[in-house]
This record gives structure tokens, C-alpha cells and sequence, in this order.
């Protein structure tokens, strides 16, 4: 808006503020799409296969995640998984086989040091690291919000259980996960003059989707409840 842009110093100034702050909130959507998108493009959870999903739920009732089905789903992406990704919580409760929670406690001291960590987060889960996810739980609590049915994800939102994917990124014709970019991440388009306020508008476009280039790039294990890890 005209009044805005006279507070600032330039015009060229109010712009990247607006320019900023515009990309920001479409990287946010970006990151929850590449997870449950299925329409505009397909998601992980449209690309991964049943072959490639274990299922901890049975009918619409989520369970406790396994570390057997953990693990074995790990052993299903090809050649070996360079990520797992999943929401907070159900990080928390993998945290938890290092805080004793369930069993005696992991002990662990660094190296050429002599003091003791407890209470650690798990970085890694057999040498695959872990990243959080902030956008597969509700945004405002972190509870889970996946729906189930017939034992397997069917909704992103209306349940109560969450997923872990391990993820093989690569090159596709090299079998891997990859995210296919059409020029840069983000193009400007504008600024023009509005015809219904005083000011200019522009918009941002941006051409992705993620794909994979074999089957066996990506796995998943879904209806996991926020409960202890079992066996």
C-alpha cells in the first residue's frame, strides 16, 4: 500500500520486507505439501508403496511404534536411508530409549571428556540421522493428527497418529528420492498497480515436486500412536 511504502526508507526496501516475508509463508506450505500433498503433486505419502509401509495400526486404531518395524522398514529403502524424518513426538519417544524411560538408562560420554550426558536426544537411529518435522503434527499443540483406516494412513488430518519415513535422496535415474525444481525456487512476477486498493501487488510463483526414481528409495512405517516405543 502507498501509505506503507512512504514509511520506509525506499521502495526497493518495503519490497524485500514484503518479498521476505511472502516467501517464507509458502515455504511453510511447501514443506507440509511434500509430505501429504496428492492433488498439484504427489507427496511422500502418495509416492511410497505398500510394499515399502509398515503399518502399526489395524483398522482406524493407531499402536505404539516398534523398534523391529523401525528398523525393518530402514532395511527396505535401497541402497541404505540418509534420513529419517518424523513429528516431534514420536521423536520424543525414541528419545526415550536413551532416557531410560522404559529400561536402565544409556550412559553416554564423549569422548576425551569426563563428565556424563543424560536425558540426550537421539540424533540418529542406526546411523540414519533424524530430522523433525514440524509440519506432520497440528501446528499449534504437536499432537498427532494423521487418520488411519484399514490399518494404514489415509488422512492427514482427523486422527491421531503419526508417520516415520526413511528417505534414499538421489539422483532418479541413480534409483533415489529427489525434489525436481523448475528454474529458481521462486519468481517474481509484477509489482503492478492494483485496481481495487492503493498500492502495487505482485506474486510469487514456483514450479516443484518431489519424485522418486525407484520404489525402494522410500519407506514408511504409519499409525503410530504418541506411546512408548515396544519392541
Amino acid at each position: 500500500e502507498d501509505f506503507v511504502q512512504k514509511t520506509y526508507s525506499s521502495k526497493q526496501s518495503l519490497m524485500a520486507v514484503v518479498t521476505t516475508q511472502t516467501s517464507k509463508g509458502i515455504k511453510y506450505r511447501i514443506e507440509r505439501a511434500l509430505v501429504y500433498e496428492a492433488t498439484a503433486f504427489s507427496g511422500l505419502h502418495s509416492l511410497v508403496t505398500t510394499n515399502q509401509t509398515l503399518s502399526m495400526g489395524s483398522g482406524a486404531t493407531g499402536a505404539a511404534v516398534s523398534a523391529t518395524n523401525l528398523n525393518r522398514m530402514l532395511d527396505l529403502v535401497r541402497p541404505k536411508a540418509n534420513v529419517l524424518i518424523t513429528p516431534h513426538r514420536l521423536g520424543q519417544r525414541l528419545d526415550q530409549a536413551m532416557q531410560g524411560v522404559n529400561s536402565t538408562a544409556l550412559v553416554y560420554v564423549e569422548a576425551g571428556k569426563s563428565e556424563a550426558r543424560l536425558g540426550q536426544k537421539v540424533m540418529y537411529w542406526r546411523d540414519v540421522p533424524i530430522r523433525r518435522n514440524d509440519h506432520m503434527a497440528t501446528p499449534d499443540t504437536g499432537a498427532l493428527r494423521e487418520t488411519i483406516a484399514s490399518g494404514t494412513y489415509s488422512a492427514e488430518t482427523g486422527g491421531a497418529t503419526g508417520s516415520f519415513f526413511g528417505i534414499h535422496w538421489g539422483m532418479p535415474e541413480e534409483g533415489g528420492c529427489f525434489l525436481a525444481i523448475g528454474a529458481d525456487l521462486f519468481e517474481k512476477v509484477g509489482p503492478y498497480e492494483s485496481e481495487t486498493f492503493n498500492g502495487q501487488w505482485f506474486r510469487l510463483r514456483s514450479y516443484l515436486a518431489p519424485g522418486i526414481g525407484s520404489t525402494r528409495s522410500l519407506g514408511r512405517v504409519d499409525g503410530a500412536t504418541d506411546a512408548a516405543l515396544v519392541a
